[in-house]
């Protein structure tokens, strides 16, 4: 047995009734994405910023996240608890977005508070905007989760400002769309994807 698996079921064995493993030798996102069929959710940690990695033995979350078809948690550095308190929504009117939200129903239902915000690059987009998380809370609403819902005008870059509101608001985990495109066997990413797969400080749901 590998010394990663064998390290994994020890630390499981305090408190898992049931565990399950698997191992093969193949690239860690394409395994990972085929073992996910039999999975709700993936929990996976993120690199430290700067970490030197080989590519062919450590985890590309962003690629795991694109292939994977089941949402993703992404674990920041050094964090080693979650309490499921205080949940932001990046809303983003695409279909990424609404498989997300949809994904994370079943921990929406078990946060004390959820909040949907659309950032915008210009005020004349508000009012949309504002219609649109609206229609997301009622929607919510019909599902017994209770949340506020607003459109922010951007202050730069839409993945720190949304950083910036969930320390301001104490929010535990941002649950996001994931959004990039293939490009020379490489995902290229949107910009909030790209700060919550490398830069951001919470917890983040995503699903592709």
């Amino acid at each position: 047995m590998p010394v990663v698996k064998v390290a994994f079921a020890r630390r499981l064995k305090a408190s898992a009734t049931h565990q399950n493993g698997a191992s093969d030798a193949a690239y860690p996102a394409d395994f990972l994405a085929t073992e996910a069929r039999a999975a709700d959710l993936l929990i996976v940690g993120r690199h430290e910023k700067g970490e030197v990695f080989i590519h062919h033995q450590s985890l590309d979350i962003g690629d795991a996240v694109m292939k994977a078809g089941r949402p993703m948690l992404i674990v920041p550095p050094r964090k080693t608890s979650l309490a499921f308190n205080c949940v932001l929504i990046a809303w983003k009117d695409t279909a990424e977005a609404r498989k997300a939200v949809s994904a994370a129903l079943p921990l929406l239902k078990h946060a004390q508070e959820v909040m949907i915000v659309e950032i915008v690059s210009d005020d004349r987009a508000r009012d949309a905007a504002a219609c649109r998380v609206a229609d997301v809370a009622k929607w919510l609403k019909s599902h017994k989760v209770t949340a506020s819902a607003s459109a922010e005008l951007s202050a730069g870059d839409a993945g720190s400002h949304l950083d910036a509101i969930g320390s301001e608001s104490g929010v535990d985990v941002i649950v996001a769309g994931a959004y990039g495109h293939s490009r020379l066997r490489e995902w290229v990413f949107g910009g909030v994807t790209h700060h919550l797969l490398q830069q951001s400080s919470m917890f983040a749901f995503l699903m592709h």
